[in-house]
């Protein structure tokens, strides 16, 4: 990732030397928030990649993406974790293509949910590949680059971008590819800010429920339990990652803690 990364800044902006170490922004979250997780596959919307063979931009049709296996989705959908006080709420993967090790923090207003823009998704500490670096999500419109050539760069005055919550659809708001409205969400690199070749518009997603089966189950599974130590507690999950008192009718995971720190999930099927 970090080598394709590096590699498409370099053919977006014809770039030279690479920036020298940056420093890692405190507070990157890497572990999932508290509160209930949901899955996004999308739907609807223009996706532009960087093709590491081809060595060009490529789009790609949102909705054909939307259609595959699920294991091929991993870092296309988005996911979705709004705090138990209703107002944060977390995402990652917020630009397709890329994918996230890291979630980024926003607001929850009614059913628009804001995030603020140059959150870093991706760190890499320094190694053979290159410097240390980071990838951050922003806004981008058309514009003159440092090497004086026209393309797409940074809107430093364009701080956020929002999604509208309706029912189980999650869309990107206020993003157009018109000859005269350039406004995208991209990614870019902080050591030199300059869009790279991955972005998007018009995006629409829709709520995954096998997805977020899938995340919630191997989040909850942890690490297998020795028979042999005590059992120190039981707990009980809905599909959705929700803590519920009792098994629900129908199928709920179970969680059993043992003392000697290990924990084993299973599904089980309530009448």
């Amino acid at each position: 990732m970090k080598k394709t990364l590096l590699a498409a800044l370099a053919v977006v902006f014809s770039l030279g030397a690479m920036a020298q170490d940056v420093e890692k922004p405190e507070g990157l979250i890497k572990e999932k928030p508290a509160g209930e997780l949901k899955l996004y596959r999308p739907v609807a919307g223009t996706w532009v990649y960087f093709d590491s063979k081809a060595k060009k931009l490529v789009p790609v049709d949102c909705t054909k993406l939307g259609g595959l296996k699920l294991e091929s989705r991993k870092d296309l959908d988005r996911q979705v974790v709004i705090d138990p006080n209703g107002t944060d709420v977390y995402m990652k993967n917020c630009v397709s293509t890329v994918g996230s090790s890291y979630w980024i923090k926003g607001t929850k207003n009614g059913n628009k949910l804001t995030f603020p823009t140059q959150q870093c998704i991706i760190w890499w500490d320094a190694d053979d590949k290159g410097p240390a670096e980071g990838v951050m999500a922003c806004i981008a419109k058309v514009g003159t680059n440092d090497e004086g050539k026209e393309g797409y760069v940074i809107d430093e005055d364009d701080t956020e971008f929002s999604y509208e919550l309706d029912g189980n659809s999650l869309a990107l708001l206020e993003t157009s590819h018109d000859k005269d409205n350039v406004r995208i969400l991209a990614v870019s690199l902080m050591s030199k800010p300059g869009v790279l070749g991955y972005f998007e518009f018009q995006t629409v997603y829709e709520y995954d429920e096998e997805a977020t089966q899938a995340v919630t189950a191997a989040a909850i599974q942890g690490v297998q339990a020795d028979t042999n130590n005590e059992v120190v507690g039981v707990k009980y999950f809905d599909l959705s990652g929700r803590q519920i008192a009792k098994p629900a009718n129908g199928v709920s995971i179970q969680k059993v803690e043992y003392s000697n720190g290990a924990q084993k999930a299973t599904k089980i099927i309530g009448k």
